[in-house]
C-alpha cells in the first residue's frame, strides 16, 4: 500500500510539471536551419524553453508547401520566422511582435557582367526559391510566371547563391538575413558576389500562432518579451551575424 502511494505521488508530481508540447514548423533556409549544427530557430526555441516551464517548444523542419497544408488543417501550433502574407491560408496565422527586418536583394557573380546585369531583370534568367513570392513578379507564382520572368527555381537560398557562384545564371535573389549570415560565416562566398543597390522588397519576420494552437498570441508575446528583457535574444541574433536585423520593442 505504501509503495502504491509513493508511485501515485510521483505520478502526480510528474503530471503537475508536464509541459504543453508545441509543434513549431520551420522552412529549410539558412540561418534558421543549418546542416550539422543548431540554427537560429532551434536556438530560439531552446531560449524560450529555458525562460518558462508551461510550454515545450518542439522544432519541426518542414517544406513550406507542407507547412501551409498543416497550418490549414491546424496540425501545427506555430510557424517560426515567417510572414502571414507569404501565401498562407487566410486568417490561419496570427503574427507575434516583429522580430527580424529583412529585404530581398538581387545578386550576381563579380565575374559575370558587372552591375549592368541588374538593369536586365526580366530579360535574363534569375534564380529564385521555389514557392517564394517576389515583388518583381507581382507576388504571383506559377508556371506562367516562372516562364515570363525566366525563373530558375532552387530549393533554398543557399542553392540560389551556389548557382550564382557557379555562373549558372546571371541573377539571383536572396534575403538579407541569409546574406548577412554569409558575410560573417561564409565570407569567401560573400566576396565573390555583387549586390544590387535596389532591393526587391522589404518585410518583417514573426513567430506565428496557428489557429487552434495550444498557445495564444498573448502568451507567446510574453515569452518573447521575457527573452528580449533578458538580453539573450539580441546576443542570439548577434551570434548569427544578424544583430542589425533584430527588432526589439525596447522594453
Amino acid at each position: 500500500m505504501k509503495l502504491i502511494c509513493v508511485l501515485l505521488l510521483v505520478f502526480a508530481n510528474e503530471v503537475s510539471y508536464a509541459r504543453i508540447k508545441l509543434l513549431v514548423g520551420d522552412g529549410n533556409q539558412k540561418p534558421f536551419i543549418l546542416k550539422n549544427q543548431v540554427g537560429l530557430t532551434q536556438r530560439t526555441l531552446q531560449l524560450f524553453n529555458r525562460l518558462q516551464s508551461k510550454f515545450l517548444f518542439d522544432h519541426s523542419p518542414l517544406p513550406v508547401k507542407r507547412m501551409r497544408v498543416m497550418a490549414k488543417n491546424e496540425e501545427i501550433d506555430l510557424v517560426a520566422y515567417d510572414n502571414p502574407a507569404w501565401g498562407w491560408p487566410k486568417g490561419k496565422l496570427a503574427p507575434s511582435q516583429a522580430l527580424l527586418r529583412n529585404q530581398d536583394v538581387f545578386i550576381t557573380n563579380k565575374n559575370f557582367q558587372g552591375r549592368e546585369v541588374f538593369k536586365r531583370l526580366g530579360e535574363v534568367p534569375i534564380v529564385t526559391v521555389s514557392g517564394f513570392h517576389y515583388r518583381f513578379a507581382n507576388y504571383q507564382h506559377g508556371p506562367d510566371i516562372v516562364e515570363k520572368y525566366k525563373m530558375i527555381e532552387a530549393i533554398s537560398e543557399s542553392n540560389v547563391l551556389n548557382m550564382i557562384l557557379l555562373n549558372r545564371a546571371p541573377l539571383g535573389i536572396i534575403s538579407t538575413s541569409y546574406l548577412n549570415y554569409t558575410k560573417v560565416f561564409e565570407s569567401s562566398s560573400y566576396e565573390q558576389i555583387l549586390i544590387g543597390k535596389k532591393e526587391d522588397q522589404s518585410y518583417k519576420r514573426f513567430f506565428n500562432v496557428v489557429a487552434g494552437a495550444k498557445i495564444n498570441l498573448e502568451e507567446l508575446n510574453a515569452i518573447i518579451d521575457k527573452a528580449i528583457v533578458s538580453g539573450e535574444f539580441e546576443k542570439l541574433f548577434q551570434s548569427f551575424g544578424l544583430k542589425d536585423d533584430f527588432l526589439s520593442r525596447n522594453l
